[in-house]
């Protein structure tokens, strides 16, 4: 595999400490993984964990918008992991890879809505602010478009599970819009 020693001493440690932590898929695929991806030296390795947690977070944020369809489709209580993963064509409990629980993928959900919702909003004022009629048209059928994600946002935020959990959230974007009216 014209792999430098250190690379496999690196593979070692890396796989006994995820066995410490009951993750044996990692320490299946690790080298294999890094001899597709042309890794021969320490720095190689550096550079495609740097890749590797780019494409991640890059997947991650795709699940995320995924997701909250799913859940604006199906509802915050009937929509399940399997649904969630279904829409996502991943395996059953594929999601888990990259969420660690479904609350963490009910957050970002509520998080991606907020962002959608304040994201149309903005881009109306910004396209009808010298015409308030028109804006106010244009903010009813934005209103009337997107009562699924408001229903959902709003499912998230009085839940006795995530109403707590998602204040956070709402205090950002409470900031934010403070720091613009300023």
């Amino acid at each position: 595999w014209q792999m430098d020693l250190s690379v496999i001493l690196e593979a070692c440690n890396r796989t006994m400490l995820k066995l410490q932590h009951g993750d044996f898929k990692y320490a299946d695929g690790i080298l294999e993984r890094w001899y597709r991806t042309g890794v021969h030296t320490l720095q190689d390795v550096h550079k495609a964990d740097e890749n590797f947690a780019r494409e991640k977070a890059a997947k991650r944020q795709e699940l995320v918008g995924v997701c909250l369809d799913c859940f604006v489709e199906k509802g915050l209580t009937v929509a399940t992991t399997k649904n969630l993963c279904k829409a996502a064509k991943l395996q059953n409990g594929g999601i888990y890879y990259y969420f660690s629980a479904k609350e963490e993928i009910v957050l970002a959900c509520a998080e991606e809505a907020i962002s959608r919702i304040e994201k149309a909003a903005f881009a109306i004022v910004l396209e009808d602010i010298s015409d308030i009629k028109s804006m106010m048209d244009h903010l009813g059928e934005l209103a009337d478009k997107m009562s699924p994600t408001m229903r959902f946002l709003v499912s998230v935020c009085v839940s006795r599970e995530y109403g707590e959990k998602v204040k956070p959230s709402l205090v950002r974007l409470a900031e934010r819009k403070g720091r613009n009216n300023r």
